[in-house]
Parts: C-alpha cells; structure tokens; sequence
C-alpha cells in the first residue's frame, strides 16, 4: 500500500488514517490479494455482495 497510513486505535485494534483517494496498490501487495485464500474468500463476498446490491437496486429503479 503506497499513500496511506494505518494507526492504531485501541487495544490490537488498526484503522485507516489517511484519504483513501492517497492510495494505491503495490504489484506485490496484489500478488497477496491474489494468492491469499482468506484474502481470496473476502473478494468474492465483496463481489458477491455488490452484485446483490446492484440487484436489489434495479428491482427498485434506483440505477
């Protein structure tokens, strides 16, 4: 991850502390997104949620 800065917040706690608009993604950083299985199992529940989200969204004509 290049432009942001993670903190910690509390006990073993980390949040995000800078624009996410700053970021970006190393080629490594996305070689661990892609080899990593839990990294892997997120991915497709982002996507999946999205698509049910799109869904929903066009069954009420909110595209």
């Amino acid at each position: 991850m290049r432009g942001g800065a993670i903190t910690k917040a509390w006990g073993n706690t980390y949040i995000l502390a800078s624009d996410l608009h700053d970021m970006s993604i190393t080629a490594s950083g996305i070689h661990y997104l892609e080899e990593n299985g839990k990294m892997k199992a997120v991915r497709q529940t982002l996507v999946d949620t999205a698509d049910a989200i799109a869904a929903l969204a066009a069954m009420i004509n909110l595209n």
